[in-house]
């Protein structure tokens, strides 16, 4: 099996993320105290939040070439250093064209997060060095795509409560058939693409109990155990 993060836990088929407690991201606030004046008619939003209750909120926007980020978390994107120029303007032009911008951003408690904006034909991923470092799209997931309106943008929740998500399971799965599982560890956001998760190898191997529902309602369902050969580490994917 290849997983991105495996872990002793209960996979049910048909479920595909087990729940995490933290705050409720469909009722983060949408303001923008203050915008630049855009050089598009389309800007594209997105928005992050930090810690376990989510109180620290930064924008960011994407405008052509030039990527906005709300640094100190104050909703005000006209401040000096939150316009950062991207260098390769035509990167839609060019299947694989990417700009990477670094940015600190200092949340409402005073705690630095230091992020990577990853910027490709394709859409936005991020990496951040904290908390054990969490990643959204650009290494091993699809990047996510930026909405036309703050109040639809996509939430990533960075630092915040940790749990599991199962990709895309087979609806199916015939006795003797092999296939391929991937399970991500990290912290569910808002919308398409923005499961922050960590990539993480483990000394032993771990187990994975995977559960099938019954053909009969109300029967018990089929228990199978699975012990894992090889786990994951940054760069790499590993077979098992």
């Amino acid at each position: 099996m290849r997983m991105l993060f495996l872990v002793s836990t209960l996979l049910v088929f048909g479920n595909t993320a087990l729940p995490a407690r933290g705050s409720d991201l469909t009722k983060i606030d949408r303001t923008i105290a203050k915008e630049p004046a855009y050089q598009t008619k389309t800007p594209k939003y997105g928005l992050l939040v930090f810690g376990p209750e989510a109180k620290s909120r930064a924008w960011v926007v994407l405008d052509g070439d030039v990527l906005y980020v709300d640094r100190n978390c104050n909703g005000d994107l006209t401040e000096e250093g939150e316009r950062l120029v991207i260098n390769n303007p035509k990167r839609n032009d060019k299947k694989n064209a990417v700009d990477s911008k670094s940015v600190v951003i200092t949340d409402r408690e005073g705690v630095k997060h230091q992020l990577t904006f990853r910027l490709t034909r394709t859409g936005v991923g991020l990496v951040t060095r904290d908390h054990g470092s969490q990643y959204v799209g650009s290494t091993y997931r699809d990047d996510m795509m930026f909405a036309d309106r703050p109040q639809d943008a996509p939430i990533v929740h960075l630092n915040g409560p940790l749990t599991l998500l199962l990709v895309a399971p087979p609806r199916k799965w015939a006795p003797g058939e092999t296939v391929d599982l991937v399970v991500l560890f990290g912290t569910p956001g808002l919308g398409k693409g923005t499961f922050a998760y960590m990539i993480q190898g483990f000394p032993s191997r771990p187990t994975v109990e995977i559960q099938f529902p019954a053909n009969n309602h109300g029967a018990a369902p089929l228990v199978v155990k699975v012990a894992l050969k090889e786990g994951s580490k940054p760069g790499k994917m590993f077979g098992g």
